[in-house]
């Protein structure tokens, strides 16, 4: 069987651990097909390779076949006429589509050997493998030397991990999705504060972080540290570093909604709607996390 992860890193990794699922559900070997996570709107370059990782990679590529792409739209076409259909096209192309974004409740028409593809932004299939008893965490595969005392700083500080998300997301095709204003960001930091009882500091992550730095001027109290990595540094370990405070405070994407899933004993502040303009992923906010009203940019 075999998951074609897509997108940036937060993707591929809804992607992997979906994969997992299903995997150990059939009882079968995991393939991870990386020909496809580099396209799209939220591809930044990050790859899940930069994790320890025991599933084979490979790097398959669409069929290009005349004949072979007709009988696929023949079959796609008919699925779109018949919904009913789906399961049955699916067999015989081999390959399943979760067509929500969350939660495929489709998923026990997977048969081993199937090529599956979907964003699975949900916790349920996390929160399945993580508590598999051979589930030993996602470890960094040669993590540098800036990310070792960074971590080091950060066991000593507990701080509170904010992550601002910006780049794609402040193209204008893109404004379905929304950019969280500061004053989400300064209510969600409150809330921590207010459990923490304590005035831990504030590092700050993001794909845009001058001008977060600008947006965020006078919104957030105490001692705040916005943290730069070296170039050569893989948007992996940003995330893991994420993970290794005493709190999070996510914006609406899944890489900051990772850096918070591997932190278990973090207090999570996330905002309430997950996009502006499109329906939200089901399940994508696990229950034991804070909200905080999604204020818009």
């Amino acid at each position: 069987m075999t998951i074609q992860l897509v997108g940036g890193l937060g993707n591929q990794l809804f992607g992997y651990f979906a994969g997992k699922f299903v995997s150990q559900k059939l009882g079968v070997p995991l393939q991870l097909d990386m020909s496809q996570f580099d396209k799209g709107i939220t591809a930044h370059g990050s790859d899940l390779r930069d994790f320890k990782l025991d599933e084979k990679i490979v790097n398959l590529r669409q069929e290009t076949r005349f004949p072979v792409l007709v009988w696929q739209n023949v079959l796609n076409l008919i699925v779109n006429k018949v919904p009913v259909t789906r399961n049955q096209v699916e067999r015989v192309l081999n390959i399943h589509t979760a067509q929500p974004i969350g939660v495929d409740p489709r998923l026990g028409a997977i048969k081993p050997g199937m090529l599956i593809r979907g964003y699975y932004q949900t916790f349920r299939y996390v929160w399945a493998v993580v508590q598999e008893p051979e589930f030993s965490g996602l470890h960094l595969r040669n993590p540098s030397t800036w990310f070792k005392d960074m971590k080091h700083e950060a066991a000593a500080a507990a701080p509170i991990m904010l992550h601002v998300r910006r780049g794609d997301y402040a193209k204008p095709a893109n404004a379905n999705f929304g950019m969280l204003s500061a004053a989400y960001y300064e209510r969600a930091v409150a809330q921590v504060r207010a459990k923490l009882g304590s005035t831990n500091p504030v590092w700050v992550f993001s794909d845009e972080l001058q001008a977060v730095r600008e947006e965020l001027a006078g919104h957030l109290s105490g001692v705040v540290r916005f943290v730069e990595p070296p170039s050569e540094v893989p948007a992996a370990e940003s995330l893991m570093l994420m993970a290794s405070g005493a709190a999070n405070v996510i914006s609406n994407s899944t890489f900051s909604w990772w850096s918070a899933i591997l932190n278990p004993e973090s207090i999570v502040v996330g905002p309430t709607k997950w996009f502006k303009a499109m329906e939200d992923p089901e399940d994508l906010i696990p229950g034991n996390w804070l909200r905080e009203e999604s204020v818009w940019k």
